[in-house]
C-alpha cells in the first residue's frame, strides 16, 4: 500500500470540500494510482498558515470531475475524519515535511516514506518516535 498527501486551502475552497461520507478529494493530477492506497488530507488556513490533519482514508473509487478547475476525484468508504482536526504546526518533524513537500506546490503527492511513521503515530497506528 502506498500513501499520498493532498493539501486543501480552506480560504480558497471552503471548509466543506471533501468532508463527510464518503471520504473524498479533488485533484488536478491523475489519480489512477490511488485505488487501494491511502490519502492523508492536510488543510491550511489563516496567516500565518496553520496546518491540520483533517482525514485519512483508503481510496475505493476514482473518476473525472469538473469542479473549480479540478479534473479528478478519489473517494473511499473507510477512513478517519479527525474532529477536531489535528494541528500539525507544533510537531517537531512538520517543518521539514513542509520543506520536502515544497509547501504543497505540486498538489497530490506521494508521502515520503520517512514521514509515514509520523502520520501513523498521529492516527494512533504506531508508537510515537518519528
Amino acid at each position: 500500500m502506498e500513501h499520498f498527501v493532498q493539501y486543501h486551502n480552506v480560504e480558497k475552497f471552503g471548509h466543506g470540500r471533501g468532508d463527510g461520507d464518503p471520504f473524498r478529494i479533488f485533484a488536478v493530477k491523475s489519480v489512477r494510482r490511488l485505488p487501494g492506497n491511502t490519502v492523508w488530507l492536510i488543510a491550511g488556513t489563516g496567516k500565518p498558515r496553520q496546518y491540520s490533519l483533517r482525514k485519512v482514508f483508503v481510496v475505493d473509487e476514482i473518476g473525472h470531475v469538473d469542479v473549480d478547475g479540478f479534473r479528478f476525484f478519489a473517494r473511499g468508504l473507510h477512513g478517519t475524519q479527525f474532529v477536531p482536526p489535528l494541528p500539525l504546526g507544533e510537531e517537531v518533524w512538520f517543518r521539514e515535511f513542509l520543506r520536502r513537500m515544497q509547501n504543497f506546490r505540486y498538489g497530490l503527492s506521494k508521502l515520503p516514506d520517512e514521514f509515514l511513521p509520523c502520520f501513523q503515530a498521529l492516527h494512533g497506528d504506531s508508537a510515537p518516535g518519528c
